[in-house]
């Protein structure tokens, strides 16, 4: 996995770059990873519906997903450093299922 940085208007990003954005997402401010899809993005800040970014933060909607993003490792203590490919497994992820509510 590579670094990310924080977006900067003035910069030109290579195709594949990383960066930390905020964007308007149904009224709300979505702070989230964007990466790079084309060389010449000077000026083009990171949106959902950009042609120069895409996002790169999403969720798998499964439980294999969630213990990646919960269970990461550090590889170093630098600052956006990437996260290590073996995960943290002495940790359990909290079950959320409610059985005795009732039906309505």
């Amino acid at each position: 996995a590579l670094a990310w940085t924080a977006y900067s208007a003035s910069a030109t990003y290579s195709t594949g770059a990383l960066v930390k954005a905020s964007c308007l997402a149904n009224g709300k401010t979505l702070t989230t990873i964007f990466r790079s899809l084309q060389t010449n993005n000077l000026n083009n800040a990171p949106s959902l519906s950009s042609a120069f970014w895409e996002r790169e933060e999403l969720c798998s909607k499964t439980l294999n997903g969630c213990k990646s993003r919960y269970g990461a490792r550090q590889v170093s203590t630098a600052a956006n450093s990437a996260p290590s490919a073996k995960h943290d497994t002495s940790a359990v992820l909290p079950f959320g299922g409610f059985v005795g509510t009732l039906k309505f």
